[in-house]
């Protein structure tokens, strides 16, 4: 049974709990009597708490252990791994810059759950026997000093303080990141942007203090909404959009996006955001002009066969392209990254998620279960992935895309520390040079990494993302890499970095043999917006070349409908550039079917 639109005027459904909780993130129920609920609409929203979305327990899952798991990134030497109460740290720091870091950036308008019955107390599974008190507004609003700290999130009542003075300096924007929100309701703010089970992987047990009285909760709720971050006022925005079928180009999308986010809107502002003056942004755009085609004529090309070996063992994708890993889908629709997986698996596309998406990897892969199941398609992923500090943490996750399915570990390399994105709405917020899920990241890694990840996922490609020069591509390879993927980040990080398409220019000119070997892929990403450009980077020996931008961009617009409009709009491009070349297979495309232009390779020193 689904939840009313937010603007819905019929009166509210009955549901039992346990309905409820289907539609609830990451709850765990026990023994819960089974009150009357009913939905609210943004406004009422926005004055009571969810007291009945009670966060769960995730279960641990066993994992997989190989050479190196316990010691680092070698087998035999390196780092020495962390103790299991660092690695508890480690994790808490990490999502606990992810708990409350986006939240000041993108407001809501979900629908909540009410309890009716407000004076129940529930059980929030700190022992069958133990329940947990109401707690008044005005009680709450007291405790909001950096030495008394309270938040509500999603009905429940969390004391912070002593997380907040231990770990502070470790936190992305200090103390004052979580204090903005103390004595109030995250809920609006946190919700759009998280994974279900944020909460319990970042703070224990004991900092569950109680649920909020809902009598007088409009009290914690002082702050407004950004009108372009109503999901009800883009609905109606999206309604008014032309038919999908009408889009005939990427660019369109972003138009349209403009159109459901406001060109103002903090969702907007943070899918734009860029490196210091954009430079990086901007050359990624203009690189392809500096390539020209050089068509071969008179070759029979009315059968052709656009499909592609992207990585070395993998089977082949119906097109060159695949969804480059970009973060918060949910940011600009409500299903978030699911719309991603369910284009892919109508074309056969490639997904790689990404560590900082909306969803969790369980909700990510249980699409793509339901997927596969119902005979929708084969959702094929490939996973993102950063590298904690602590060694136990990184295996982890890339056990658990493991197990969900993801055939390929793409390893981001150019994320030590956070570009300086002065239009990211997280740095209005005292975030300027830190990024809510890269802190406890690892800025010490060496091509060691590499070795130690092919022992944790034996038989997986393992890519490096975010290469800029032929030199590191080349150590990459030495190292035992199946790929790299040339990338600046979307010219989100160094400014003035080279684009992907000059780097592949300079691996064509200076070491060719890497685009040559059938057991190593070179792949791209950063810029791409045509047909003409995957061609283009094909030509000069690319195996296959990635969008992020504008899969987002459609998404919001237009959901999973719109993810696989971007995906027709491409094959068409490319199946009429590769009639218009001469190639009758992406084999055919070679360097002497693009020539360079002056301008986009610089001069040694």
């Amino acid at each position: 049974m689904a939840l009313l639109h937010p603007t819905t005027t019929l009166q509210p459904p009955v549901m039992t709990l346990r309905t409820a909780v289907r539609r609830a993130p990451s709850v765990a129920w026990r023994q819960l009597p089974r009150p009357t609920v009913s939905v609210l609409g943004p406004a009422k929203a926005r004055a009571a708490s969810a007291a009945l979305l009670l966060p769960g327990r995730r279960q641990s899952r066993r994992l997989a252990t190989g050479p190196g798991s316990a010691t680092g990134y070698t087998a035999n030497e390196g780092k020495v791994g962390e103790s299991s109460s660092r690695l508890r740290f480690s994790s808490l720091v990490a999502a606990a810059a992810l708990v409350l870091s986006g939240g000041v950036a993108w407001g809501s308008s979900r629908p909540v759950v009410r309890l009716e019955d407000a004076g129940e107390t529930q059980d929030q599974g700190r022992g069958r026997d133990e329940k947990l008190p109401l707690i008044s507004a005005r009680e709450i609003r007291k405790h909001n000093t950096e030495g008394d700290c309270w938040i509500v999130i999603q009905g429940n009542v969390y004391d912070v303080t002593n997380f907040v003075a231990k770990h502070a300096s470790d936190l992305p924007g200090g103390p004052g990141l979580i204090l903005q929100f103390g004595g109030k309701d995250a809920t609006e703010a946190y919700t759009p942007i998280h994974p279900k089970g944020t909460i319990e992987r970042t703070l224990p047990p004991s900092s569950l203090i109680g649920i909020v009285d809902t009598a007088h909760s409009y009290l914690l709720a002082d702050y407004a909404i950004d009108p372009n971050e109503d999901e009800a006022v883009r609905a109606e925005r999206r309604k008014a959009l032309p038919p999908v079928a009408h889009v005939e180009n990427l660019k369109q999308f972003e138009r349209l996006a403009e159109t459901v986010l406001g060109k103002t809107g903090r969702s907007m502002i943070f899918y734009r955001s860029v490196a210091e003056d954009g430079v990086a942004f901007a050359k990624n755009l203009s690189s392809f002009s500096y390539l020209q085609f050089r068509p071969r004529v008179l070759v029979p090309v009315e059968h052709i066969d656009p499909t592609a070996e992207m990585l070395p063992g993998l089977p082949r994708s119906p097109l060159p392209i695949f969804i480059s890993p970009a973060a918060r889908a949910g940011v600009g629709h409500p299903d978030g990254e699911r719309t991603l997986t369910r284009g892919a698996a109508a074309t056969g596309i490639t997904q790689c998620i990404s560590s900082a998406a909306s969803l969790s990897l369980d909700e990510i892969f249980e699409e793509k279960r339901t997927l596969e199941t119902s005979g929708k398609g084969d959702a094929r992923t490939w996973f993102q992935l950063y590298a904690a500090k602590d060694p136990k943490v990184t295996q982890a996750k890339v056990q658990e895309a493991l197990v969900g399915g993801c055939t390929a570990i793409l390893l981001t390399v150019d994320l030590p520390v956070l570009g300086k994105r002065e239009n990211d709405p997280a740095s209005h917020a005292g975030l300027i040079g830190k990024e809510p899920w890269v802190r406890p990241y690892d800025a010490d890694m060496t091509f060691e990494v590499i070795p130690w990840l092919k022992s944790i996922a034996p038989g997986i490609p393992i890519v490096i993302k975010g290469v800029a020069t032929p030199e590191d591509a080349e150590l990459a390879y030495k190292a035992g890499a199946a790929g790299v993927l040339l990338s600046n980040h979307g010219g989100r990080q160094l400014d003035y970095a080279p684009p992907p398409l000059a780097t592949l220019v300079r691996i064509r000119q200076t070491k060719p043999e890497l685009l040559d070997r059938s057991d190593f892929s070179v792949l791209m990403d950063c810029g791409v917006r045509r047909g003409s450009d995957v061609l283009k980077a094909l030509c000069l020996g690319a195996k296959g070349v990635g969008l992020g931008r504008p899969f987002l961009y459609a998404q919001t617009c237009y959901g999973e409908q719109g993810v696989v409009r971007a995906i027709q709009i491409l094959e068409e491009e490319i199946q009429i550039g590769m009639r218009l070349l001469g190639a009758k297979s992406i084999a055919d495309l070679k360097p002497s079917m693009v020539e360079l232009l002056d301008g986009l390779v610089g001069r040694d020193l």
